[in-house]
C-alpha cells in the first residue's frame, strides 16, 4: 500500500433467488490484476484497487452460509458482480448480519422486472429465522 492511498467505501446492492444472492459492488475501473475477492462460507473479503490511489477493502459478514467453491465474481467497467451460491434456500433479510432487531422486517425472493424487483409469493425460512407473530 502506498503512503498516499485512500480507503473508500463502495456501494453494494443485492437481490436474491431461492438458490443464490447476486450482489453488485460499484467499483468503477477496478484493477482486475491487483484486486482480490475471496469467498468463505460466511464471509466475502473484498480488496479492490481503484483509480487515483483509492482502494475499497471490506469484509462482508454474510447473513447466511454460502458455498465458496461454487460462488464467483465478474469484473465489469463500472462494477464487480458477485454470485453467492446459498447453502440452503431460506430467504435472507439482509446481505450482511446485523445486531439490529429485525422484528417484522422480511425480504422475499424477487423476480426481475422493468421497474425493479417484485416480491415473491412465499417466504422460505429455517426454524431459527421464522417470522415472529
Amino acid at each position: 500500500a502506498s503512503a498516499t492511498e485512500e480507503l473508500v467505501q463502495c456501494r453494494i446492492d443485492h437481490y436474491q433467488t431461492p438458490g443464490q444472492i447476486r450482489a453488485t459492488v460499484y467499483a468503477k475501473k477496478c484493477d482486475q490484476d491487483r484486486s482480490t475477492i475471496t469467498f468463505e462460507s460466511e464471509r466475502v473479503h473484498l480488496d479492490l484497487y481503484l483509480p487515483n490511489s483509492k482502494r475499497c477493502k471490506r469484509t462482508l459478514e454474510l447473513y447466511g452460509p454460502v458455498n465458496p467453491t461454487e460462488s464467483s465474481y465478474t469484473f465489469y467497467g463500472t462494477k464487480v458482480e458477485l454470485l453467492l451460491v446459498k447453502q440452503d434456500t431460506r430467504s435472507w433479510n439482509l446481505l450482511e448480519k446485523t445486531n439490529a432487531d429485525l422484528a417484522g422486517f422480511q425480504l422475499t425472493f424477487g423476480v426481475g422486472g422493468r421497474t425493479g424487483t417484485v416480491g415473491g409469493k412465499e417466504l422460505v425460512l429455517d426454524e431459527g429465522n421464522k417470522a415472529k407473530p
